[in-house]
Order: C-alpha cells, then structure tokens, then sequence
C-alpha cells in the first residue's frame, strides 16, 4: 500500500486542477504533526479531497480560502478559517457522505467547516497513547448486545427495526445510483481495512492500544449508520464501549462479530446489487 505525506498529496491535488484548468485559490496551513502526517492509501483520500477543494472553490465562488491542517490522536482535521454561510452546508451533502463511508466527517462548526479524516500512522503524532484506563475512565456502563435484533436509526440512536442492509439511507443521501454504489463500495473496502487493522492489534500488540481500537470501532460505527448497515454499526458501537471501558476479555468475541457482519452485510449488499443489475425475466 503506497504512503504518501500529507502536504505533497495536497499539493500534488491543486496542482492537477490547475493543470486542468481549475485554479483553486487555497492556502494550507500545516500545524507541525500535519506536516509530517502520512496517509495510507491516499488515492482514496485523493478521490475525496479533489472533489471537496471544487467544491468548496465553488461554493466560496472564487474568493480566497484558507485551510489550516492539524493531525493529532489519529484523526487529520483541516479548518476553513473564514466564516460559512448557511448555503454551504447544503452543497456539500456527497462529499459528507463519501467521507462518512471512509471513517471521517465533514461539518459546519460555529460558523466554520471542519473536514476530519482518520489516518493509518502505527502512532499518534503526540507519541505513545495515554494510559487506556487513564484515558476512557469516563466510560458510559456498556450495553448488552441482542444477537437476535435488528436495528434502525432513529435520531443519534439505534432502535430495533429493519433489516442488516437498508438502500433507502444511502439513496436518500446520495440520489446518484453510480455514485451511491461507489460509496458502498469504498465503505466495504476500509471496512475490511479496518477489521484486518483491529486483529493485528488484538493478536499483535501488548500491551493492546484501547485508544487505537475505540477509534477503529467508532469509524466502523459511523461509516454503517451512513450506509445503513445498521447491525454492523452495533456491533461496532459495542467494541467501542468495550473498548473505552477497558473490557479486554471481551474484544476477541466483539471482532468475531463484526467479521460476521461485514461478512452478511457485503454478501446481501451484492446479492441486491445483482437483482437490480440483472432482473427476472
């Protein structure tokens, strides 16, 4: 997997749109962890931040922008300085979802857009995590997951409900059929990124990075409710808690149950895909 810095594939992004003839007046600002932050995978990031520079070149229509970068416990973060407007927000709906499916967000913030995305780096710029049971001793009492229950989103929260995979939320999202089944396909890549990430730090790492896990889980957890993969996203938020409430014990059977349903969200993901692809008849 290739790995890239952080300023040169930014830089490298303006410099193609210029040389399309897209000039895109931003100005980077880089904290010092930013400048030195490395990105796995960054064609995927590429994809996403090419769109997202033109489209906040237009929705800024032409006026001088200024990003300033920072990167710290995992999470790259990059601020547009000067105020939004309230039009915004809306321009900007298939880039917040597209970065949904990646594990970061995009939102608008006193005033302000604040784009996060979740990084790769084996460390935190700030150097090694904080005692796990130091870090999550606030940890809200973990709730019991129920095997046999199905989920929707009602609000912040899952409810019992519907089906593993329900189309309609990211159809609502994203009304753009090729695009909405780009995004899936991009969340069910990084998914299994990350399940492969969080068994490397389970069968790997002593003593176990919670921070890492908990981060991990919470970008699976968001990612789902986007799609809506609803079961998945639980199962996600369950480790997350295990992980903040420091339940080591319990994390092995926490992986074994996202792997089990990531594995039955892709395997009705493409069996509806290919119904709609080719139907009876």
């Amino acid at each position: 997997m290739s790995i890239i810095r952080l300023p040169e594939l930014v830089d490298q992004i303006l410099h193609d749109l210029s040389s399309l003839g897209f000039p895109i007046p931003i100005q980077n600002q880089y904290e010092p962890a930013a400048e030195q932050c490395t990105l796995q995978d960054p064609e995927r990031i590429a994809k996403v931040l090419t769109v997202f520079f033109m489209q906040l070149e237009s929705a800024r229509k032409g006026c001088f922008s200024r990003l300033k970068w920072d990167y710290r416990e995992g999470i790259l973060s990059a601020t547009l300085l000067e105020p939004c407007s309230p039009e915004m927000e809306g321009s900007f709906i298939n880039t917040r979802t597209s970065l949904h499916c990646l594990g970061g967000t995009l939102s608008f913030e006193k005033g302000h857009l604040l784009l996060t995305l979740p990084t790769s780096n084996q460390q935190s710029a700030r150097g090694p995590s904080k005692d796990p049971s130091k870090e999550f001793s606030d940890a809200p009492p973990l709730q019991p997951l129920d095997d046999s229950a199905t989920y929707r989103l009602e609000g912040s929260h899952l409810e019992k409900g519907t089906s593993v995979f329900d189309p309609d939320v990211l159809k609502q999202a994203c009304p753009d059929e090729e695009f909405s089944r780009q995004l899936m396909e991009e969340f069910l890549s990084h998914c299994r990124n990350h399940l492969q990430e969080l068994e490397h730090l389970l069968t790997d790492e002593h003593p176990l990075d919670l921070v890492k896990i908990h981060r991990i889980a919470h970008s699976i957890k968001g990612g789902g409710l986007n799609v809506g993969a609803f079961r998945l996203a639980e199962a996600a938020r369950s480790m997350e808690q295990q992980a903040k409430a420091g339940m080591i014990g319990s994390l092995e059977k926490a992986l074994t149950r996202l792997k089990d349903e990531e594995s039955l969200l892709e395997s009705i993901y493409r069996e509806q895909y290919e119904r709609k692809a080719n139907p009876p008849g």
